[in-house]
């Protein structure tokens, strides 16, 4: 298959409606149709979220939230009903459930915790997602909240129940399911080196948050 050059899709900073995006905390994510992708933008007048039809290469909708005061990560559902977002309400950093037919929002979390970076599992049951929760022992890292560091974390849609996957010294982000919810794949800064590490979620003891040892948990390196 002869390769095809990339093509732009969309052009911002160009208008005060679309200006730029989240250094370090944005992304794209597709619709379960394989047409349309959301995308998160500054405006003048705050984040808005954006749905673009590829194929046409035109912004089809957009959503305003403005009790939000910054929408960073979003995730489509896999029914494209719905959409996660990780995002800052006030001065707290959660995670949160947009209908896409009502626009109602719904927090899935509410504490005073850095959460971020939520992923749908592919069944749509449950969300993965990255917190900082946990404080490094013996780190020497500068700054007021610079000794906490990130881990994964699994939330149950219906039940409510968080369960922790990870309990390391160092920073665990930016988590995802793969080879069909049954793993885990989530970026480790083990040894202050940045690589992807999987967790098989047959083999592993989930537990509740800031409870139980996961030691034991089986990992396998991509570097």
């Amino acid at each position: 298959m002869a390769s095809k050059k990339p093509r732009k899709l969309i052009t911002g900073e160009s208008t005060p409606k679309m200006e730029e995006f989240h250094y370090f905390r944005s992304n794209i994510s597709w619709f379960p149709d394989g047409r349309h992708i959301a995308f998160v933008a500054k405006t003048s007048t705050g984040d808005r979220i954006h749905i673009l039809d590829v194929d046409r290469e035109k912004i089809t909708r957009s959503i305003s939230l403005p009790q939000m005061a910054s929408i960073f990560e979003i995730d489509v559902a896999p029914d494209g009903q719905s959409m996660l977002l990780s995002a800052q309400k006030g001065m707290q950093a959660d995670i949160f459930l947009l209908n896409l037919d009502s626009e109602e929002v719904r927090a899935l979390t509410n504490d005073s915790y850095n959460d971020m970076q939520a992923r749908f599992s592919p069944d749509g049951t449950k969300v993965i997602f990255a917190s900082e929760r946990d404080e490094a022992e013996g780190s020497s890292r500068y700054g007021f909240f610079a000794n906490l560091t990130s881990d994964i974390f699994e939330l149950n849609l219906e039940s409510g129940e968080i369960l922790q996957i990870t309990r390391e010294s160092f920073d665990c982000t930016m988590p995802f399911y793969t080879d069909g919810g049954k793993k885990i794949v989530f970026l480790s800064h083990r040894d202050d080196i940045a690589n992807l590490e999987i967790i098989d979620t047959r083999d592993r003891a989930a537990c509740p948050s800031h409870q139980g040892d996961l030691r034991g948990l089986q990992r396998g390196h991509f570097g």
